[in-house]
């Protein structure tokens, strides 16, 4: 297999080049294998041609498969030089030199064929679910960030980010669209582009510019949000940041309280639900008018909405005088508070997807306790100087369709288990100018109908009001996370 060469007056083995690169390429056989070994232990000199021959293999390999490119980037840890730049006629100090470059040799070698660790803090990932069949590798430790839900979003010159990935500390550049996302500890922030925010810790992030609205959920108060002009800290539920890009916050609580520190200034100011500020870089802050029609397009990815058709719209975050929530043409959503698991056991009229007209179709149930979801209220309320009230035949059909984004667990429509249920979801009882206010099952004009589709996420609404009839429907999405994306189990009742 090796030939003699003499050299210098002495013998020695020469390995054939095909042997070596046959073991770098993993085509050499066990034998082969330990006769190269054995070959390289004989003296110095081997294992330096040796190293010789895998950093040429490398080199090559490397312009073949981009690596350079990996290791200017920051991405590849740079390697000493291989071989020395200068004779080295020293033989203790090459057999050294020969035994680091075999060190440097293995190194590289394990480094091409498993992959390097990404050491780059900038990436926006920090970490890559691998899939293995149906099932994906655990997160890296430094991630505390789960991208839930994204529309339309365009990471611009950064690489995109998809729905589930991990992420850890890094900034996020969101040129357009809206995208969710939830920390570990529950809380969700939604972004709209163009935007710039920054993941710098659990409970800890800054925002350089966009539209931001956070959900706190019990639990995790002391959520951190840094900006060019002020820290906002929230005390509980939910609020929103809309930043310029010259440093102008307006900051407006929708639920709960949060606390304001302006810029270079240690006084701090509470602000609690239905108020609002502006505070600029130079630490000035002055109270506005409470408005939330610049937030009113992330409210639908916020709350866990995929979409929505016909006369849905989302009902005003604050405050939640559901009697006042009234219109002839519309239906409102109004999401129920956070993320929560079910303490008792909770009955529904409606379990399974299908079309549903009578009373008698319906398919009810019960959810188990524990069972994390999230609950909506969608309501019809025409108005109350509204034709609806006072002539029958002015009676009119409203028709709508809603895509959650995660399985709906069951539908609470009936008047009363909807009453019984207000303190449950809302954590109040709500006040309804009507003793009627669930779906009217029938065949005739004015019944409703509701369907749910074969994958559970869209609801359809069909319904007729007139009088001081209103139309209430309670729907109960799922907010865990089973590994195979079924919904939890539920209880049919027969």
């Amino acid at each position: 297999m090796h030939r003699r060469q003499n050299v210098g007056g002495r013998c020695k083995l020469k390995f054939p080049t095909a042997a070596i690169l046959d073991y770098l390429n993993d085509e050499a056989s066990a034998e082969e294998a330990a006769e190269l070994l054995q070959w390289v232990a004989k003296s110095p000199e081997n294992a330096l041609e040796f190293a010789r021959a895998c950093a040429l293999h490398a080199d090559l390999r490397e312009r073949l498969c981009g690596e350079r490119r990996l290791r200017e980037s920051g991405e590849m840890p740079i390697l000493p030089p291989l071989v020395p730049t200068r004779p080295i006629r020293n033989p203790s100090r090459m057999a050294w030199n020969a035994i680091l470059a075999l060190a440097a040799c293995c190194m590289l070698a394990l480094g091409l064929r498993y992959g390097w660790p990404n050491r780059s803090s900038s990436l926006i990932p920090t970490s890559q679910s691998t899939k293995q069949g149906n099932r994906e590798s655990s997160p890296v430790e430094n991630s505390f960030v789960t991208l839930v839900q994204s529309s339309d979003a365009n990471w611009g010159q950064s690489k995109n980010i998809e729905d589930g990935e991990r992420l850890g500390r890094g900034e996020l550049k969101l040129e357009s669209g809206i995208v969710r996302i939830r920390f570990d500890d529950g809380v969700e922030v939604t972004l709209h582009g163009p935007s710039e925010y920054e993941l710098l810790e659990l409970g800890k992030t800054r925002l350089a510019s966009g539209l931001l609205t956070a959900n706190v959920p019990p639990g995790a108060e002391g959520f951190q949000v840094d900006t060019p002009s002020g820290q906002v800290v929230d005390l509980g539920t939910a609020f929103g940041i809309d930043l310029s890009r010259a440093g102008l916050a307006g900051v407006v609580v929708f639920e709960g309280q949060v606390e304001v520190t302006p810029q270079n200034q240690t006084n701090k100011q509470l602000l609690s639900e239905g108020e609002s500020i502006l505070m600029d870089t130079q630490g000035m802050i002055r109270s506005t008018q409470y408005a939330t029609t610049n937030f009113e397009k992330l409210w639908p990815v916020s709350s866990g909405i995929a979409g929505s058709t016909g006369a849905f719209r989302f009902a005003p975050q604050w405050p939640h005088k559901v009697a006042r929530i009234q219109s002839d043409s519309e239906i409102f959503v109004l999401p129920e508070g956070h993320v929560t698991r079910l303490a008792e056991r909770c009955s529904v009229d409606l379990t399974e997807s299908g079309s549903y007209r009578l009373d008698s179709e319906l398919t009810p149930g019960e959810i188990d306790p524990g069972t994390r979801l999230r609950s909506f209220l969608l309501l019809f309320h025409p108005a109350s100087e509204s034709p609806l009230i006072r002539d029958p035949n002015a009676a009119q059909r409203i028709v709508g369709s809603i895509t959650f984004a995660r399985p709906v667990l069951g539908v609470i429509l009936d008047g009363e288990a909807l009453r019984a249920s207000d303190i449950q979801f809302l954590g109040r009882v709500v006040r309804v100018p009507s003793a009627h206010r669930g779906l009217e099952l029938h065949h005739g004009r004015m019944g409703d109908r509701l369907t749910l589709s074969p994958d559970r996420r869209t609801v359809t609404l069909d319904l007729a009001a007139f009088g001081q009839h209103s139309d209430h429907v309670r729907i109960l999405v799922d907010a865990s996370a089973p590994p195979d994306g079924r919904p939890p189990h539920r209880r049919h009742r027969h």
